[in-house]
This record gives C-alpha cells, sequence and structure tokens, in this order.
C-alpha cells in the first residue's frame, strides 16, 4: 500500500463505516463479512485486503457494527468535528478543514497556552486563583507560568484542549486544576509549527 494511502487509513475507514452504517441503517444485523463485501462491492478491495489481514481491526469493526446506529453514527460525527478542528491549524488543510466545520475551532489562545507547556521543562500547570474572576497557570516543574491574554475564555479554552485530549486534567488535594501534557498535544503543536 502507498505511503499516503497508510497515511489516511484510519480517516478513511472511519468514513468507511460510517458510509457502510448509513446504507444499512438500523434493520437486519451486519457483521464484518457483510461490511468486507460492501468493501469489496464499492471496490474498495485495497481496504477489504488490509482489514481481513488484521484480527484486531476485524475484532474492532464487528464491535462497532454492533453498536446502535445513532450512537455510531454520533460518535463518527465527533471524530470527524476533531480532524477537521486539527486540521485547520495546518496549513495545507486549514481553508478545506474551516469551509466544513466554520464554528469548531481551537482558538489561537489555546494553541499559545499549549505551545508554552510543549516548550517547557513541565509536564503540567495548576490552574490557580490570584484575584476576583483571575487566573493563573503555574508551571509545576521548572517555575514560571503560561501566559495567555484572554482571561475570560481561558476555562473555554482549557475544556476544549481537554476534549479533544490533548490536555489531561486532574485535581490536586486542595481541588485545584492540574492540567497535564499528552503525547497528542507534542505532535499537534509540531504539525503547527512546521
Amino acid at each position: 500500500m502507498d505511503p499516503l494511502t497508510l497515511a489516511s487509513s484510519f480517516a478513511t475507514i472511519v468514513g468507511l463505516i460510517g458510509m457502510f452504517k448509513q446504507e444499512r441503517k438500523e434493520g437486519s444485523p451486519v457483521g464484518k463479512s457483510d461490511f468486507l463485501e460492501w468493501l469489496e462491492s464499492h471496490n474498495f478491495d485495497e481496504y477489504a485486503k488490509m482489514i481481513s489481514n488484521s484480527e484486531g481491526t476485524l475484532l474492532e469493526i464487528e464491535n462497532l457494527l454492533s453498536e446502535n446506529h445513532e450512537i455510531v453514527m454520533s460518535k463518527l460525527h465527533r471524530i470527524d468535528e476533531v480532524l477537521s478542528t486539527l486540521a485547520k491549524n495546518m496549513d495545507l488543510m486549514e481553508g478545506l478543514a474551516e469551509s466544513i466545520y466554520q464554528s469548531t475551532s481551537i482558538s489561537d489562545q489555546a494553541i499559545n497556552v499549549l505551545r508554552q507547556l510543549v516548550n517547557s521543562p513541565s509536564t503540567s500547570f495548576m490552574k490557580h486563583r490570584v484575584g476576583p474572576n483571575t487566573d493563573a497557570l503555574i508551571l509545576m516543574q521548572g517555575g514560571g507560568q503560561v501566559n495567555f491574554e484572554e482571561q475570560r475564555f481561558i476555562d473555554d479554552d482549557l475544556n476544549t484542549l481537554v476534549s479533544y485530549g490533548l490536555l489531561r486534567l486532574s485535581y490536586g488535594p486542595n481541588g485545584s486544576e492540574i492540567y497535564s501534557i499528552t503525547r497528542d498535544a507534542v505532535n499537534f503543536i509540531s504539525s503547527v509549527d512546521t
């Protein structure tokens, strides 16, 4: 399989499962063999072969196909939104992603907060209340803090980063919010900055 096909395999397979589920909707039970036949009948032989050669992939597709149609479609839509949001921050894909999902995005401030954490020696920061309606993001290792301009949107930005798996939220002993870096955050910032 050529490198471009390999690079887009996950997104393509997710999309194909969505198309298959949409065609079949609710009704008679469908399984992996039905999906593989559907792939071949729609000239996706390369994907059918790739999926057939992986027991783990076959098992996961079987599990996905057995789920309720509306639940699967909702989850596939969420994956599509997340991929589109991430793509908006990559020069080559920005225009296409914005034309499809105009309301979903990661703000410049959120990207800047994430970039500061990725480029610091720290693995996490703590959100600390320093005054009425004023928060600071204190780096947990190495000292210092993460700077941001728009105080009123920082909670929204942090929630967005957590929902996309770019930060992990935990709580300190006194209930303070601690945000930790993820591998996906490092990869995301690397792709945005190149």
